[in-house]
């Protein structure tokens, strides 16, 4: 069982409790898609994950669109956002990078960006950020 989706039932109780109606919809609703995934066989806090970002991407998308964002967005956004993990600092992020490419180097692996990301990956970072670094290092 996904400790993050028992979280999120958690937080679902307590916005119940306390009559915050928008986060009740907007926790129903994410926990419904959940638990139609989670009917579908594996089922873990990457499957959480993955879904709470898919969320914060169609939220994003119709900003995107409308060229502005409604303060109802804004708040969805700051509730999803806050079961996302903390990502690594930029200069978090270019240790553990050269940590990586010192690993590879010395396993005698390929040093290409797939073997750097797939490694790099199991960091809370950010992809964007990883890929201009690695374009700068290699």
């Amino acid at each position: 069982m996904s400790k993050l989706y028992e979280t999120l039932k958690q937080e679902l109780h307590t916005a119940r409790l306390v009559k915050d109606g928008f986060k009740v919809v907007l926790l129903s609703t994410l926990i419904g898609e959940l638990d139609s995934k989670k009917s579908k066989g594996i089922f873990n806090d990457e499957v959480v994950l993955n879904t709470i970002k898919f969320f914060i991407k169609n939220n994003e998308s119709i900003s995107n669109i409308t060229g502005s964002q409604t303060e109802e967005q804004k708040k969805e956004l700051q509730i999803l956002k806050a079961y996302l993990p903390q990502l690594l600092s930029v200069e978090e992020t270019k240790d553990k990078l050269n940590q990586v490419i010192s690993l590879l180097k010395q396993s005698n692996d390929k040093l290409n960006k797939g073997n750097i990301m797939k490694l790099m990956k199991s960091f809370p970072i950010d992809a964007k950020l990883v890929n201009s670094l690695i374009d700068a290092a290699l």
